[in-house]
């Protein structure tokens, strides 16, 4: 029977915003527990960060996608190249906005990945409100969330969907995580926040007071900041007025 409850380790692969830097990498996350690696986001420049931390791609169970802006979903292919070179042989999930998954699907072919000729196998799986995946114990949930809502006029037009969601994880009757990818405000997260000890939250799109008030309100002790504009990253003087506020780099590891 497989252990429960066990340690659960989050490795930043990239944290900076949705502006290119030198020192940087896009959105990126790989969660560990029980010897299972999940990636949440893979934007730009995940693949070299994997190689840095000496991080096999044949371990990797699957890949969710928040949302497919580009700083979180556009370094997919080259991690699907990578797992080809390497002769990955294992199927490997998927999970995407479900609208957006034929999408993706036809893609694919533009960048010559070939179910025909890849090694393994892979399948596109929705991310849907709730609970949408469960492994070794541990529990992932989906809270929609309206980062993408000023898209809606083109919906129709582009076949597009204005899906994006934020994620809760962590074992049952325990207190978990939440990443909030990138979001307007925390409206959406109240159920998640009573049930939360760790906060991994964008800060490009909501204030430091809207952070910290969301913490105070749901007693979440350990704060962890990502996504961070060019401009707040050289601000030395960020964490006088919340000195409890961590600020990650790529690399920082969070354990819980």
């Amino acid at each position: 029977m497989a252990k429960t409850s066990s340690q659960i380790k989050i490795r930043i692969l990239g944290s900076a915003s949705g502006f290119p830097v030198a020192n940087k990498h896009s959105s990126a996350y790989l969660l560990n527990w029980n010897g299972y690696h999940i990636l949440i986001d893979a934007g730009d420049g995940v693949s070299s960060q994997l190689q840095k931390y000496q991080i096999n791609v044949k371990t990797i169970d699957a890949v969710i996608i928040t949302h497919t802006h580009p700083d979180h979903a556009a370094g997919l292919f080259l991690l699907l190249q990578w797992m080809y070179l390497e002769k990955r042989v294992n199927k490997l999930r998927i999970y995407l906005p479900e609208k957006l998954i034929k999408k993706f699907e036809n893609m694919l072919s533009c960048f010559y990945i070939i179910p025909d000729i890849w090694p393994f196998d892979w399948e596109f799986l929705p991310i849907v409100p709730g609970t949408f995946f469960k492994q070794a114990g541990l529990q992932i949930k989906a809270y929609p969330n309206t980062h993408l809502s000023t898209y809606k006029p083109f919906v129709d037009q582009y076949d597009l969907c204005f899906d994006a969601f934020s994620l809760w994880f962590g074992y049952e009757n325990e207190k978990g995580i939440i990443y909030t990818s990138d979001v307007k405000n925390f409206i959406h997260l109240k159920q998640a926040g009573m049930h939360s000890k760790i906060l991994l939250t964008e800060c490009t799109h909501v204030t430091l007071d809207e952070i910290n008030q969301f913490t105070k309100d749901n007693q979440i002790s350990g704060i962890f900041l990502t996504h961070i504009p060019t401009e707040m990253d050289k601000d030395a003087s960020k964490n006088l007025k919340y000195p409890d506020f961590k600020w990650v780099q790529d690399g920082t590891i969070i354990e819980v």
